[in-house]
């Protein structure tokens, strides 16, 4: 009878320990990479896999289960880097490259102030605001209470210095309004739209007449979102004892709490929303009466 158990018990983990084995071999340990410094890229988007997306964390590193794959192409996709299109066929390297999109500032930067329509409110009263770090992401919602139409042609942001990085790059998003929500939607720019302030304006304006954005009936969602660490390189700035990566800050207004835990709709009602690379699949709503001073122009 013993002798039944311990060849029983034998068995069972030679069984396990070749299943463990098959299944790591099925796992592909991808680190998506920057072409130029051969640094894992963190919030790097994997999709067409069958079991949905694949985000990278700071180290830019993944694992996918070979199986989930098939004979499909995969797109390998990030803020501030040209999309990649890889079909494995078998083959499975330990790193896929991603080359940086640059954006030159004369083609996409206003210096005066552009004609049209106002859309939003940048003259906040404030003199504070969001200092952020990198990969973070603020949109400010903006109702169209007065039925505007026309052209959104540029976008407007006061920016801040405190963090000695008011001259470095940022993403411009734009989206759509989830009806019946407080989260954005649809992305209204395809393009990755990144930015340089060179001339450190506070007061910065870029240039979308390009895009032909119509602005939707309920408003807009227009957001400023920073870059990986790589872009940023090293540089940092002590802040009251604490490092900081050198970046742009956006200046605001903060009331109450920190965010709201509700999705309850508000109609007519400026409000701004947060996301981060830790959590990339979901918006955080901040508390009424928090806002940031980036508006628009309509033509």
């Amino acid at each position: 009878m013993k002798k039944s158990t311990l060849v029983t018990l034998f068995l069972v983990c030679v069984t396990t320990t070749v299943l463990s084995q098959s299944n790591a071999n099925n796992i592909w340990r991808l680190t998506i990479a920057d072409s130029l410094t051969l640094k894992g890229i963190e919030r790097a988007t994997v999709s067409g896999i069958n079991t949905g997306s694949y985000i990278t964390g700071a180290d830019g590193v993944i694992n996918i289960d070979k199986n989930n794959i098939g004979g499909k192409s995969i797109t390998v996709s990030c803020v501030g880097y040209k999309t990649l299109y890889y079909k494995p066929g078998g083959k499975y390297p330990d790193t896929l490259m991603l080359s940086a999109i640059t954006t030159a500032l004369h083609e996409v930067t206003i210096n005066s102030k552009p004609k049209g329509t106002p859309f939003g409110n940048i003259n906040l009263q404030a003199t504070g605001g969001y200092l952020f770090a990198t990969n973070e992401e603020i949109a400010e919602y903006i109702p169209n209470n007065d039925k505007l139409t026309g052209t959104v042609t540029a976008v407007e942001y006061v920016l801040l210095n405190n963090h000695k990085g008011i001259e470095r790059a940022f993403r411009v998003t734009l989206y759509s309004k989830v009806k019946d929500s407080m989260e954005p939607g649809e992305p209204l720019i395809k393009d990755t739209l990144i930015v340089y302030n060179q001339k450190k304006l506070p007061v910065f304006r870029v240039d979308i007449s390009k895009y032909n954005i119509q602005l939707p009936e309920d408003g807009l969602f227009i957001g400023i979102e920073t870059l990986s660490r790589e872009r940023y390189g090293t540089e940092t700035v002590n802040d009251h004892g604490s490092l900081y990566p050198r970046v742009p800050g956006i200046k605001g207004v903060f009331k109450g709490g920190n965010f709201r835990y509700d999705d309850i709709p508000r109609n007519g009602v400026k409000y701004a929303v947060y996301r981060s690379a830790l959590n990339v699949m979901e918006w955080s709503v901040f508390e009424d009466g928090t806002n940031f001073a980036i508006g628009a122009v309509i033509n």
